[in-house]
């Protein structure tokens, strides 16, 4: 994995403690923040792979949010977060073949698209075999299993909508 494509952050949380989580606030914050991994972060710019050495900040009160009776504590962690930039090269694995694209699953967990626009001239479907064939060399396909080097050219954040998983990436293919 090209570590451009990862970031490391301290990021700051303001947590909205559920009462069942507020026994133990530490293990609270770390439940709130398990359920942020993997999702795209607005705030952070990319997807959430994983946090450490989080710290809950003790206030000397109570902080009771006004409309609903959440104690409200701030928290600090180490983030790791994925965001690949443009221009970045990045080796992924096929996970779909169709005659207008190819998907891909990169670092075992981001989905990625080549359409077929942006595919190099010289690669044509195989109705017949379902795989994409090099029209220059025949014993160059693209078939499910495949490890493919593309460039990153869009880095889709949070897809359509909120909630639809993880980001996706579009590239020209690179075979």
């Amino acid at each position: 994995m090209d570590a451009r494509a990862l970031r490391t952050v301290r990021g700051r949380f303001n947590v909205d403690l559920h009462p069942v989580l507020s026994d133990d606030v530490h293990a609270g914050v770390c439940n709130i923040l398990s359920n942020m991994l993997l999702r795209y972060s607005e705030d952070f710019g990319g997807v959430i792979l994983s946090f450490s050495n989080v710290k809950v900040k003790v206030h000397s009160g109570a902080l009771l949010h006004h409309y609903f009776p959440y104690p409200r504590v701030t928290a600090v962690a180490d983030l790791i977060i994925l965001k690949p930039v443009e221009k970045l090269q990045l080796v992924a694995t096929v996970s779909k073949i169709a005659p207008d694209f190819v998907g891909l699953l990169w670092a075992g967990v981001v989905n990625a698209t080549i359409p077929k626009t942006h595919m190099r001239a010289d690669w044509q479907y195989n109705w017949s075999a379902r795989r994409w064939e090099s029209c220059e060399d025949a014993d160059q396909v693209i078939v499910v299993g495949t490890h493919v080097l593309f460039d990153v050219t869009q880095y889709v954040g949070n897809g359509i909508g909120k909630g639809n998983g993880p980001p996706s990436i579009q590239q020209p293919a690179r075979v």
